[in-house]
């Protein structure tokens, strides 16, 4: 019993020397050919100085005999050479890849991260070029009402303006978190082609953007004196402030619009869309500011009326165009979004 024992030891330790010498000899590089003719590894590289001279070869057939003898324990050496088998294989199949730019390289060779202008490229510019564009465009609305109400050679008028603006600007960005959200979900169900979510997810963004637009230009009609956070009340530049901002206050509900349609737009593929509205929109207030201001004599007050009106264009072409696309419906847009819904844009604001 001992002696069977100790021969069963012998023949495990030589099989798993055996198999430990094939696999260092597959992972070491690319075998000379592959698995074929019912040889598993035919290898002759340059080995370390105590194996100069020894050539290793070993067949499927060598070790079946082997674990014939080995008083069962064919299973595990079976195991074993398929783990073999499935290493040489993978070890083929990845020794080259196959770069963004067509190029096969070898996979210790680094790739490169540097744009190679192919089709990924050119799409990745097609579509940022126009979001850069619209993105450099927005601060042009109060730039151009600050030019034309500058012209008018009061320095109270232009302080009152301005800060003014400031606090429209600064409520609208502190509850207008929408735009990030909802292009999150428009470019989710795009991408399943789905029109019924595409259409769930820009309709219940207008809801809540409604409901927030509300909320918005409540809160500056209800407690207008909040410009004395930028503005000392009582001093000369707030009686052009305060007018201003009531004003513009009415703008809310169309800004909410145009940002909630321009993240459609984008959540579908569409930069290009945006921009052009956004260019007419401001092509239409740089032209009534100073036809409202000194034609009209209506000075800071025909400012905040001219971009109004130029949020209102922005957003009825927007809404045009989304029902054009499909991408709303009027039954929806009023309809109360059920709360499963509504947990993901929510969610998005208290992030």
């Amino acid at each position: 019993m001992t002696k069977i024992i100790r021969r069963n030891v012998r023949i495990t330790l030589s099989s798993v020397f055996a198999l430990s010498l094939c696999h260092a000899f597959a992972v070491g590089g690319p075998p000379n050919r592959g698995i074929s003719g019912g040889s598993l590894i035919s290898r002759s590289s340059t080995l370390p100085e105590p194996l100069a001279s020894v050539k290793f070869s070993t067949t499927r057939s060598s070790l079946q005999k082997r674990s014939t003898r080995s008083y069962g324990s064919s299973t595990d050496l079976t195991s074993s050479t398929a783990d073999v088998d499935k290493e040489s294989d993978n070890k083929t199949s990845t020794n080259s890849l196959e770069t963004r730019g067509g190029d096969t390289t070898s996979t210790h060779a680094r790739t490169s991260t540097w744009p190679c202008l192919d089709e990924l490229d050119r799409r990745v510019i097609k579509l940022a070029l126009p979001t850069i564009a619209n993105f450099a465009i927005n601060p042009i609305v109060g730039a151009v009402d600050l030019f034309w109400v500058g012209k008018m050679g009061n320095a109270l008028a232009v302080a009152g303006q301005s800060a003014a603006n400031q606090m429209f600007n600064s409520c609208f960005f502190l509850l207008s978190y929408l735009p990030s959200v909802t292009a999150t979900l428009v470019s989710k169900e795009h991408a399943k082609e789905s029109e019924e979510g595409v259409q769930d997810a820009v309709c219940q963004a207008l809801f809540v953007g409604s409901i927030i637009a509300l909320i918005g230009t409540g809160m500056i009609y209800l407690l207008p004196d909040v410009l004395r956070l930028v503005i000392p009340p009582g001093s000369a530049a707030h009686a052009f402030a305060k007018p201003y901002l009531l004003i513009r206050a009415l703008s809310f509900l169309p800004s909410l619009i145009t940002v909630i349609g321009y993240s459609a737009f984008r959540g579908t593929l569409d930069t290009v869309t945006p921009l052009k509205i956004a260019l007419c929109a401001n092509l239409l207030n740089a032209i009534l500011d100073p036809i409202l201001i000194f034609r009209f004599n209506m000075g800071v007050q025909g400012a905040a009326i001219a971009t109004v009106i130029a949020e209102v264009l922005s957003a009825g072409s927007f809404l045009a165009l989304l029902l054009k696309s499909k991408m709303i419906r009027w039954s929806k847009i009023f309809r109360l979004p059920s709360w499963s819904k509504l947990q993901p844009l929510l969610r998005g604001g208290a992030a």
